[in-house]
């Protein structure tokens, strides 16, 4: 099975990523269709053999665009791939256990890596415009801050494949949304007005993340991004592309 890695992360020695594109798999939550989860199962299965691990040794969060993030214990692995036991809706999930897989899934919003090299921890966050604007990278960090004694100052974040901002066309509504987390300087440069259509934009999701990120303390330095789009480069799925909410990108970190 073919997946893209994220280069400064694995380099370090600490950390295994994965980005997976499209075509490859169906990557569902466990859903106790004994068919299908075992049709699945299976590529979770291939899928892990990259890894050296199986699918219990993954985890996969049920995802609703919340700021809910979930502190993954040993006895949590499995959860959401081989077993359904996920308590509620997260959008993120963060770790200091070796070996397991954190995954989320996918098609036009930006995943977010974060690893912090100081204490061997690590997040793997799904934020559209909603996570973006409910801060839920930055309350991903608090909460590694609170388990695991993570600095902003340290952490590395990757932003993987999404939607750009010459592609992801939005209403004006949402401008006073993002006046929330960025001051009016930042909001002109993330939302580029569409000439031919009044009163619509073009928004740069993933920008609007960095900035955000740059004024909560995390260092500029220390974020990167994967230039690819996923609604004109035809690489990863995209919804607004394919409008098939059964095709996503399958995204994950692990500590090693």
């Amino acid at each position: 099975m073919n997946y893209m890695t994220i280069e400064k992360f694995d380099n370090t020695g600490l950390v295994k990523t994965l980005m997976v594109p499209k075509d490859q798999a169906r990557w569902r939550i466990y859903s106790y269709d004994v068919q299908a989860d075992m049709e699945d199962l299976k590529n979770y299965s291939e899928l892990g053999k990259n890894f050296g691990i199986a699918p219990d040794d993954m985890i996969r969060v049920q995802q609703n665009h919340s700021s809910n993030i979930m502190v993954v214990k040993k006895t949590d692995a499995g959860m959401g791939v081989t077993r359904m036991e996920i308590e509620g809706y997260c959008d993120g999930a963060i770790t200091n256990v070796k070996g397991i897989m954190l995954l989320t899934v996918e098609a036009d919003c930006t995943p977010v890596y974060i690893l912090d090299p100081v204490n061997g921890a690590v997040g793997m966050i799904h934020s559209g415009w909603r996570g973006t604007v409910k801060k839920i990278t930055e309350k991903a960090i608090e909460l590694m801050n609170e388990n695991y004694g993570t600095k902003k100052s340290d952490v590395l974040i990757h932003f993987g494949p999404a939607i750009c901002g010459k592609c992801y066309e939005v209403g004006m509504d949402l401008i006073p949304e993002f006046k929330k987390i960025l001051s009016c300087e930042e909001v002109h440069k993330v939302f580029t007005p569409i000439t031919e259509k009044p009163e619509k934009f073009y928004l740069d999701v993933t920008e609007s993340l960095r900035l955000s990120l740059l004024k909560y303390g995390v260092k500029e330095e220390n974020m990167t991004r994967t230039e690819v789009c996923t609604y004109h480069d035809n690489v990863f799925d995209s919804w607004r592309l394919s409008n098939d909410k059964t095709k996503q990108m399958l995204t994950g970190i692990m500590l090693v």
